[in-house]
């Protein structure tokens, strides 16, 4: 991005993240990785797993909390394949 040849705005969209994120990790000692841990995983929590094929579509995170099993399932129906730009998987676990 310093240099101009990427945009930050969609770094999200770049078909070289994987590869700049895991170089970045690796190389840089410096790097801490937010990782959260859910001790209280009740009846009726969801949680959305999902690849960078699908989180890559969207431009911030709050969008993608807006899904219920239901808009899940219409929203990924409605897809073609032409919409796809990378794989895409896509996980929505609940609790019962």
């Amino acid at each position: 991005m310093e240099q101009g040849k990427c945009n930050g705005d969609t770094i999200n969209q770049n078909g070289y993240r994987r590869y700049l994120t895991r170089t970045l990790c690796t190389s840089n000692k410096d790097v801490e990785i937010d990782v959260t841990y859910y001790s209280k995983f009740t009846s009726g929590n969801t949680i959305l797993m999902c690849s960078d094929g699908f989180w890559s579509q969207f431009k911030n995170d709050s969008q993608i909390f807006k899904f219920s099993s239901d808009s899940l399932k219409e929203y990924m129906e409605s897809l073609s394949n032409n919409d796809l730009e990378d794989n895409t998987t896509v996980l929505l676990l609940t609790k019962l």
